[in-house]
């Protein structure tokens, strides 16, 4: 397989990481809104707590797509 090839190969990865990164940055900020949201006298209850993992998963996730996606980017030039 050719360079070109190859880097095709990584542009369609490239891609679909992107869609991944615009649907996990949509749902971090909805996992930060709904903790926001949260009244005072529930944060500290168990709901609350997983709750606040659940968002700190899907932001860890979001950093890792981009990480993933950003070089992958670098490497086939897109940067």
């Amino acid at each position: 397989m050719r360079k070109r090839e190859r880097d095709a190969l990584l542009k369609k990865a490239y891609e679909k990481l992107q869609e991944a990164y615009d649907l996990l940055q949509e749902a971090d900020e909805a996992e930060q809104e709904s903790l926001e949201g949260w009244p005072e006298s529930m944060q500290e209850t168990e709901r609350y707590e997983a709750a606040a993992e659940r968002a700190e998963q899907v932001s860890e996730w979001f950093s890792t797509v981009e990480e993933t996606r950003d070089a992958i980017a670098e490497a086939i030039g897109l940067l």
